[in-house]
This record gives C-alpha cells, structure tokens and sequence, in this order.
C-alpha cells in the first residue's frame, strides 16, 4: 500500500517541463491587391480566460497573400488533455472601401499536448468577413 501512495504522490509532484510549438502557414484569400492585418493566436480555456500564445505585429499584406504565423505554449488547463487553438485577425480587406477593419476569427483546431512541433496550412477567406471594429488593434 505504501508503494502505491508513494507512486501516486510522485506522479502529481513531478513537474516536466514541455512546450509545443505550432507553424501555420498559407493564404489570405482576399480581393483586393494589398491590405492589413492583425493576427493573434489563442488557446481557449473552458476556466479561466482564453490565452494568447503568439502576438504579431500589425503587417500590409500584398498579392498572393501569403502569411505565416507561428505560436508556441508550455501547457493548458491543470484539466485539460489538449489545447483548442483559434487566430482573431483584424484586417480591412473589404469592398467598396476599406474601412472600418473588420475581426475575424478562425478555428485552428484541437491539438494534443505532446512537447512537439506541428505545421499546418490554413487558407482563410478574408474578403468582407467578420464583425466591424473600430480599429486594427487587438487587446
């Protein structure tokens, strides 16, 4: 009995440090021949608030469109067995005008905690979608 309190109390002390890391890559998928955008990438968590896990600068972007965005975690929820990941990109590719910038956000899919490095391409329609915002900052 002993050994097994034992097992279990060094298996919830134990701390191993891990991280993962994620490369999306792919096209923005908008109408016009350059616009701008603001991207951020987050882990939704069901307990306390959603968490950003990378932050780019506010970027122009011109014909092909083409981004890339990289995000990195060091774990989740004491609960949770994986991260549900989502990019908000505020942007102004819309038609006729480009104001007000618009907030888009993307599922990005759910991803298991496994300290490695994933890729993925996303291509994400980006010509009048989302809801208006004042302006081109997140946060």
């Amino acid at each position: 009995m002993i050994p097994l309190l034992l097992l279990l109390f060094l298996s919830f002390s134990i701390h191993v440090d891990s991280s993962d890391k994620w490369h999306f890559s792919g096209v923005l998928d908008c109408a016009l021949e350059s616009f701008r955008y603001h991207m951020v990438i987050y882990d939704k968590d069901h307990t306390s608030g959603d968490d950003p896990i990378s932050h780019m600068s506010p970027s122009p972007s011109f014909k092909p469109h083409y981004y890339k965005a990289y995000a990195e975690s060091d774990g989740d929820e004491f609960d949770s067995f994986g991260y549900e990941l989502y990019a908000t990109i505020i942007h102004n590719c819309n038609t006729p005008e480009r104001r007000p910038y618009r907030k888009l956000t993307v599922d990005l899919g759910h991803w298991s905690i496994m300290d490695t490095t994933y890729y993925k391409v996303v291509n994400i329609t980006m010509t009048n979608q989302g809801e208006q915002v004042p302006n081109e900052i997140i946060g």
